[in-house]
């Protein structure tokens, strides 16, 4: 009995340590997303739209039709995004807390498929789409997939671009990439405008380099939907208004952009460091057999790291100088590792660099700027950078060894991050200052009159707040 037993118990360890062998990578993710769901219950952000559109969710067809007019003319050109906002934000913030975190892992999922090189290496690439996920500061997070309103505009759109991109790259239920096309261009400017231009990109690339013309139609039509959706938007009379009534010189903007927020910001330094890692990792293995390309890799490698150090430190001019030299070695390696691959036959780490910076360039005709305006960027880069990982040749080095241990480092840290913001979250709404009655409320059934005045009401309050930044 005692040895039926033993026997049994070693066959099930046999077929347990098979399992996880073969399915590590959706092992990962499960973890991952259970991960989310845990942190998601200990969140309470409801901001001013939150409680506006939650208000407005709880009226009748006919005011709702009335602020919808009154949000696509004064407010935002984003429809269908609000729409679906407003559906969840009617049952309170319980099923959002388990909609947003399936979201977004369904996008890991999706990113990890889209660079994968192979079925057999999707699960060692399932676990590196999530470490990457977790080099990603909380700032970003906090307006984007840890508040309601931010989440419906930045994850949402992100879920149906990798669902039509995927669909476009497999030649697998085509018919649905048109509808996609519309729901991606018309969700939000920037990835309106991320859709339209891969897409083209592509086409193109399709076109005249690969003198590939099959499923051309489905491209097109891809195309032409995506325009539609994009010009919903951006001929919304709230967005010219809001587009013209900015001021500011463009080299400021520049600044306050690129360097407010990416290249002098310590929460993207980390997320930035694990690119470069990438990029260094994948220009030291497809480049191995010259030296002088090896050692120039080492020499940008170390100018990155070393200029990105010292450009926090409190030396004055010779700290900004260094942040200038920061942005240029990591543009330089970043750029290097995409052409070189384009050359070799794999456009995508170029596309999605080209398409991630686009997407901040595009912020310079706007100062409302924020950590969550680089969200659309950061799955761009993030697809970036595993693209490289996946085209790398070094199977059992040191560059991949401490490429793994420096990511491992990175997600740590953030890792605290987001406990210490969940924490505080949660110490917030036990003291009283966060609560979930301004999310959806029995007594809140007001009409669409009386909200619209909220909304003006906090819309003149927000000019006067941009126009004194601008003085």
């Amino acid at each position: 009995m005692i040895r039926a037993g033993r026997l049994l118990l070693g066959f099930m360890k046999k077929k347990l340590k098979a399992f996880v062998q073969k399915n590590y990578g959706y092992l990962c993710l499960g973890f991952f997303f259970c991960c989310l769901l845990v942190l998601f219950q200990f969140l309470y952000l409801g901001f001013v739209d939150d409680r506006v559109y939650s208000t407005a969710a709880q009226t009748n067809l006919s005011d709702f039709l009335y602020f919808m007019r009154y949000h696509y003319g004064y407010v935002n050109g984003r429809t269908w995004v609000h729409v679906l906002l407003m559906v969840f934000l009617r049952f309170g913030v319980y099923p959002w807390r388990v909609f947003m975190p399936a979201c977004f892992t369904a996008i890991l999922y999706l990113i990890a498929r889209l660079v994968s090189p192979s079925a057999e290496a999707l699960q060692k690439t399932i676990v590196w789409t999530c470490a990457a996920a977790l080099c990603v500061s909380v700032s970003v997070y906090e307006e984007t997939l840890f508040w309601e309103t931010g989440s419906f505009n930045y994850i949402l759109p992100a879920l149906f671009l990798g669902l039509l991109f995927l669909s476009l790259r497999d030649s697998k239920h085509l018919w649905c990439t048109p509808i996609l096309g519309l729901l991606c261009g018309s969700s939000t400017e920037q990835f309106g405008m991320i859709t339209f231009g891969c897409l083209l990109l592509w086409l193109g690339y399709r076109e005249f380099r690969q003198k590939e013309h099959t499923h051309r139609i489905w491209f097109i039509l891809s195309l032409l939907t995506t325009l539609a959706g994009l010009l919903t938007l951006v001929l919304s009379p709230s967005v010219r208004a809001r587009t013209y009534a900015e001021t500011g010189s463009i080299a400021d903007k520049i600044s306050y952009l690129f360097f407010g927020f990416w290249f002098h910001s310590k929460e993207m330094c980390a997320f930035l460091a694990a690119i470069a890692i990438a990029a260094c990792v994948y220009l030291f293995s497809a480049l191995s057999s010259k030296r002088w390309s090896k050692g120039a890799t080492l020499l940008i490698a170390a100018a990155t790291a070393g200029s990105a150090v010292m450009s926090f430190l409190p030396f004055g001019t010779l700290s900004t100088l260094c942040t200038y030299a920061f942005a240029a070695a990591f543009l330089a390696v970043c750029f290097w590792a995409g052409i070189n691959a384009f050359r070799a036959g794999y456009g995508l780490p170029l596309l999605a660099l080209l398409l991630g910076g686009g997407a901040q360039v595009m912020m310079l005709v706007t100062q409302r700027l924020s950590f969550r305006t680089t969200m659309p960027s950061v799955f761009c880069f993030m697809v970036f950078a595993l693209a490289l990982l996946s085209q790398t040749k070094i199977s059992a080095s040191v560059m991949r060894i401490a490429a793994v241990g420096c990511v491992a480092l990175i997600a740590a840290v953030n890792v605290f991050g987001y406990a210490s913001f969940a924490a505080a979250q949660r110490a917030d709404f036990l003291a009283g200052d966060l609560t979930e009655k301004h999310i959806v409320s029995s007594d809140s059934r007001r009409n669409a009159e009386s909200i619209i005045e909220e909304c003006e009401q906090v819309r003149l309050d927000q000019v006067k707040i941009h126009q004194q930044a601008a003085k």
